[in-house]
């Protein structure tokens, strides 16, 4: 999933040194990969026709980002 960790690194490219990107590529591409085969059976995400994981690759891994941005 490496659109998800360009996605997540997007919001903190100018403040987080090389160790904190590391680690931001592993979460951000382990938690939407969960979210993706988890949450995307359950309503109301089963019922969104999402084929490329679009909705999990995009808006969690920005949401983690965000997030990261301002704890490292």
């Amino acid at each position: 999933m490496l659109t998800s960790g360009l996605v997540a690194i997007t919001p903190c490219a100018g403040v987080v040194a090389g160790w904190g990107a590391i680690v931001l590529g592993l979460v951000s591409a382990a938690i939407p990969w969960l979210t993706m085969n988890l949450l995307g059976r359950m309503p109301p995400l089963c019922y969104v026709d999402d084929t490329l994981g679009v909705i999990h690759t995009h808006t969690v891994a920005g949401v983690i980002g965000g997030f990261f941005a301002g704890l490292l």
